[in-house]
C-alpha cells in the first residue's frame, strides 16, 4: 500500500521567492506577461473594430502566431550561446515599442490592417526570441532544490495574466 503524500505547503511553493534574483525576475516578466496578454487582446479588438471581419482577427492571430514559430528554434539557440538576460530585455523593449507603436499609430488615425498584420508578425518575432531565454534563465537564478517553486510561480504568473491581462487591455 503506498502512502499519500500530503499536497505541497504554501511556504514550500513560495520558496524561489526567497531568492533575490529570482523574485526580480518573476515580478518583471509577471508585469509583462501582463502587458503581452493586454496587447494581444488589444490588437485583437481593434483589428475587429477597424475591420469588422473575423477573417481579418484571423490573420492578424495566425500571423503573430507565425512569427513566433519562425523564431522560437533560433532564440532558442542564441539563449544557449549569449546572455539570456540581455536577450530577454531587447526582446521585451521590442515588444513594448510595438505597444507603443500601436498607441501612437492607432491615435493618429493612421492605422490599416496592415499594420495590424506588421505588428502581430513583429510581436511574434520578438517573444520568439524572449520565451526560450526566459526558460533557459530561470534554472541560472533559482537554486536547484528551489526549481520546481519558481516553474510553478511562474506558471501561475503565466496563467494569472491570461486571467488578469483582458481585463487590463479593457481598462486601456
Amino acid at each position: 500500500m503506498e502512502a499519500i503524500t500530503a499536497a505541497p505547503s504554501r511556504a514550500r511553493v513560495l520558496q524561489a521567492l526567497r531568492s533575490r534574483n529570482f523574485r526580480l525576475l518573476w515580478t518583471g516578466q509577471t508585469v509583462s506577461m501582463l502587458g503581452d496578454t493586454a496587447f494581444l487582446v488589444a490588437l485583437g479588438w481593434r483589428t475587429f473594430t477597424l475591420t469588422g471581419s473575423a477573417r481579418s482577427l484571423g490573420y492578424v492571430l495566425t500571423l503573430q502566431g507565425v512569427g513566433l514559430l519562425l523564431t522560437v528554434l533560433v532564440g532558442g539557440a542564441l539563449a544557449d550561446r549569449y546572455d539570456r538576460r540581455k536577450l530577454m530585455l531587447v526582446s521585451d523593449f521590442a515588444r513594448f515599442g510595438l505597444i507603443g507603436a500601436l498607441t501612437v499609430i492607432d491615435g493618429t488615425g493612421h492605422l490599416s490592417i496592415g499594420i495590424l498584420l506588421g505588428l502581430a508578425f513583429a510581436e511574434g518575432l520578438a517573444t520568439g526570441f524572449f520565451t526560450p531565454a526566459l526558460g533557459g534563465l530561470v534554472p541560472l537564478v533559482v537554486e536547484e532544490p528551489r526549481l520546481g517553486s519558481a516553474n510553478a510561480l511562474i506558471g501561475m504568473a503565466r496563467q494569472g495574466s491570461l486571467l488578469i491581462g483582458p481585463s487590463v487591455a479593457g481598462l486601456l
